[in-house]
């Protein structure tokens, strides 16, 4: 008996999977014609894309085409106005990243021997092109929700895929989807090509395919790899909408990737040891982009702001829901998170009188009326004999179920002890701990040396020491409110902090503009 809760889970998670893809991809309504020719998009970073007939097949779905309505970097644009750029563009950019990432290693090979054969390269092409169509509304801040969903943790749980970010578990499980693959059945007697889904759906993965008893890193590396198509292109496109200025010599890595045997006999991308250089440029871009845009305080606040009303949709849905195409989301379920975009978020705002409190909520972000700090949690705020309850707190700055519930216990104790409960709600308090940036690319990047050896990228550059400053230095987390509460919800989260050990200097209350802030040193 105790089994039949995650079965039933697990099947309707399968079927939330197969309803979307029928409806974005095998609805009859929006299949036109097969495109004869290739197609020519302009992109403002990379200059010309080149589409073939069957990819512009493919992108001309309903699938594909809501991605325009799904913002790159959240919320991130009420701050940084440039920042309006969409999955859409985003897709587009992996897809010339990951031809010029191929053609790149290709040219040091004969040509009627190319490493990267040609099957493998239209099929890196389709990964490339399904590796983000499993987003859901404002891109990764839904994530940390959607991938704690019971539903969502009971397919992981069955490990039937290795696992890997909900949005990148979405995109695999959509491409494999029987919809998906009865079209590209079609697609394949259309114009007589040949494409594995399974490899393209493991690539998304992180898995590699396997060739003689070896693991062909190399091929899967170019999607889900250490310096892939994907961090090339959002690392410098979402740097440069925000204004930030990034200087990417991608010609010289390209020069210096090449096809190398590891110790295990395993084939894996290798750059060579004057490659290093522009690697460590996109690393410290990416440090850049975390400590000033991702993790700016009033892109949080938006963020905990919209978290604020998915919670809200959860735990009371006859009155905070969202409608799509005569469906009502269910936003206790992963899969019902596919069918929500930008766009269906902000006109639920549209559609709700004015005294509906749930109109207020949607306007409040619409309009820039975000919540404010009241403490900031930091290596310069916490006192220093306190740290090692510091990292104890830091810790729950990692994404899942757990540290999610943990969180928002936290948010309750706050609330509590200002005596605001008659005023405001839980949703109204945020403890927002971010997630560090990733450094593993310089561990998992293998570099040739003049001695003709494969070494680690991060002994050829003090990653480790960029990593430890910014924990330091650049990282904070803080605990949002509403404007009008700000000093009470001062003075109770440094009393709910104290009771955990923590103790705070004054100048946690100072960075966050509090108006008489307080110490607890």
């Amino acid at each position: 008996m105790a089994s039949a809760p995650s079965s039933d889970l697990l099947e309707g998670f399968h079927k939330g999977i197969g309803e979307f893809a029928e409806e974005f991809v095998a609805n009859p309504r929006y299949r036109g014609q097969f495109p004869k020719e290739p197609k020519i998009i302009h992109d403002p970073l990379w200059g010309t894309i080149k589409l073939e007939p069957w990819e512009v097949a493919l992108l001309d779905l309903p699938l594909f085409q809501r991605l325009r309505q799904i913002h790159q970097t959240s919320l991130v644009f009420y701050v940084f106005p440039g920042c309006n750029h969409s999955r859409f563009e985003h897709t587009l950019g992996v897809m010339q990243q990951t031809r010029r990432l191929i053609d790149a290693v290709n040219a040091h090979y004969p040509a009627d021997r190319p490493k990267f054969e040609f099957k493998t390269v239209r099929n890196l092409r389709l990964a490339a092109l399904f590796h983000d169509c499993g987003h859901s509304c404002f891109s990764h801040i839904t994530e940390e929700l959607y991938g704690a969903c019971s539903d969502m943790v009971a397919f992981w749980e069955t490990g039937e895929l290795a696992r890997a970010h909900p949005h990148e578990t979405f995109s695999s499980l959509i491409l494999r989807s029987a919809p998906v693959k009865e079209l590209i059945e079609e697609i394949e007697k259309e114009y007589d090509i040949e494409l594995d889904i399974e490899k393209a759906a493991n690539w998304i993965l992180g898995k590699p395919s396997e060739r003689s008893g070896k693991k062909m890193h190399f091929e899967t590396q170019v999607i889900n790899g250490p310096f892939d198509a994907d961090k090339l292109d959002y690392i410098f496109r979402d740097a440069h909408y925000s204004g930030l200025p990034v200087g990417l010599d991608l010609d010289r890595l390209w020069a210096s990737c090449k096809v190398n045997e590891a110790e295990n006999g395993d084939e894996v991308l290798t750059l060579h040891q004057a490659g290093v250089t522009p690697l460590e440029q996109i690393l410290f871009s990416k440090i850049n982009l975390f400590a000033i845009v991702y993790h700016h305080p009033k892109v949080r606040a938006a963020e905990k702001m919209f978290q604020s009303i998915i919670e809200s949709a959860k735990s009371d849905p006859e009155r905070v829901c969202f409608n799509v195409s005569d469906r009502r989301l269910d936003l206790n379920r992963a899969t019902d998170y596919l069918w929500l975009t930008d766009e269906v978020f902000f006109s639920e705002a549209l559609r709700r009188k004015k005294e509906d409190p749930f109109h207020k909520m949607l306007h409040d972000i619409r309009y820039r009326r975000f919540f404010v700090r009241a403490l900031t949690i930091s290596n310069d705020t916490v006192a220093a004999e306190r740290h090692e309850e510091f990292m104890q707190l830091r810790k729950l700055n990692q994404p899942g179920a757990s540290t999610y519930r943990a969180k928002r216990t936290l948010a309750k104790e706050i609330l509590a002890a200002a005596g605001l409960e008659n005023e405001i709600g839980v949703g109204d308090i945020w403890i927002d701990l971010p997630s560090d940036p990733s450094f593993g690319e310089a561990d998992r990047t293998l570099v040739r040396t003049a001695a003709g050896t494969l070494r680690k990228a991060s002994d050829l550059f003090p990653l480790h020491y960029w990593s430890d400053l910014f924990q330091k230095h650049k990282w904070r987390g803080h605990v949002f409110c509403p404007r009008e509460h700000q000093q009470k919800v001062h003075e109770a989260a440094l009393e709910v902090f104290q009771s955990y050990g923590l103790k705070f200097r004054k100048a946690a209350g100072e960075t966050s503009h509090v108006p008489d802030p307080k110490s607890t040193v």
